[in-house]
């Protein structure tokens, strides 16, 4: 179901995303299209955005299109999950 979802391919895209969603959340999905974990995750959330829509903006991000970024976040999230211990 990530066809249904839109896909953020590159940095500057992620950064328009994060820039343009002020008034909302963003949700986005890092992973890999042919993961069936982010499958299953992308079927879940594509059937919830309708309902998310006033409140958030859900993309996907696959990260092997956006390594650099991906490492970033990845790096706060293990500290950010580290400091709340």
């Amino acid at each position: 179901m990530s066809f249904l979802l839109p896909k953020l391919n590159s940095k500057k895209e992620i950064d328009h995303a994060i820039k343009s969603t002020a008034e909302k959340g963003l949700i986005p999905r890092f992973g890999r299209d042919e993961d069936p974990v982010c499958l299953q995750l992308d079927d879940i959330l594509s059937k919830t955005s309708p309902d998310l829509s006033k409140m958030a903006a859900i993309y996907l991000v696959d990260v092997d299109q956006t390594p650099v970024l991906t490492s970033v976040i990845f790096h706060l999230l293990c500290f950010s999950s580290m400091c709340s211990i």
